[in-house]
């Protein structure tokens, strides 16, 4: 519990000339919040909670339009 990660991601793209690239890049956010419960014959044993929040690489596109 407590632990950060943290990934840095770098993309690179060759845009030729004469043209009118769009490029889109995009990530999702991640919150979740609960417990972790552990049983034992249907009695709650231990109850831990979490609450954890990140985010992940959804896309990443390159399109070229030629004047």
């Amino acid at each position: 519990m407590g632990e950060t990660d943290t990934v840095e991601v770098s993309l690179t793209w060759t845009i030729e000339g004469r043209t009118k690239p769009s490029i889109e890049y995009g990530s999702s956010a991640v919150k979740t919040t609960g417990s972790i419960v552990k049983y034992n014959r249907e009695k709650l044993i231990k109850s831990t909670p979490v609450d954890a929040k990140y985010t992940y690489e959804e896309y990443s596109k390159k399109t070229v339009k030629q004047f």
